[in-house]
């Protein structure tokens, strides 16, 4: 089995293993079970050279290739891979869920379009039976591209925040728009109109 072959179920269950305060040979027959698909029990009763199978998991590749469509069902997902074609709904989640440390498969459910934040359980859901070849490089190519952008996001969601600020400071410096607020009635079209016409 190469690394690329696992599913993304199996990877979040890896690595889950990796943050155990075990011992290694714990560690190692919990990673023999995820691979193999069997139970630790089942694990221990093989021969040791049955630990071959998961050392490739020592050579975890540091760049993955992406597919750039994949099959949920009966419907095709694209993955996003420029920030023209990212919603700002995605981005928003992006961000909240990979604050959060949410699991790859929750990523992988924004990064893909067509995006749904309504079916995000149900198509993060079917994520976790797709391979990893096929998958979590975009993943990391969306967390690089994100890292890269991210100042210039933040730059201008501070500047404008300062526009905003600057129009409100205005609104209340208004004596004449303030006034007819407080006046109610009819004085709002009265003001404008002694503004244009005066």
């Amino acid at each position: 089995m190469k690394f690329e072959d696992l599913t993304i179920k199996q990877y979040i269950d890896l690595l889950a293993v990796d943050a155990l305060e075990t011992s290694d040979i714990d560690k190692k027959i919990k990673k023999l079970a995820i691979v193999l698909g069997k139970k630790e029990s089942e694990v221990e009763a093989m021969p040791i050279t049955a630990f071959e199978n998961i050392g490739f998991l020592s050579n975890i590749p540091k760049q993955l290739k992406f597919k750039e469509k994949t099959r949920i069902g009966f419907k095709t997902y694209k993955a996003c891979t420029n920030l023209n074609d990212i919603g700002v709904n995605q981005l928003v989640d992006f961000y909240s869920l990979n604050k959060a440390n949410a699991p790859i498969n929750e990523l992988l459910a924004v990064v893909y379009r067509p995006y749904n934040p309504d079916k995000h359980k149900e198509i993060s859901q079917a994520f976790l039976s797709k391979k990893v070849g096929d998958v979590l490089g975009t993943v990391f190519f969306f967390k690089n591209y994100y890292l890269k952008c991210e100042k210039h996001i933040q730059e201008y969601l501070e500047n404008q925040l300062k526009s905003i600020q600057t129009f409100q400071t205005e609104i209340l410096t208004d004596s004449e728009f303030m006034a007819s607020l407080t006046t109610g009635g009819g004085n709002t079209i009265s003001t404008f109109a002694l503004k244009t016409n005066g």
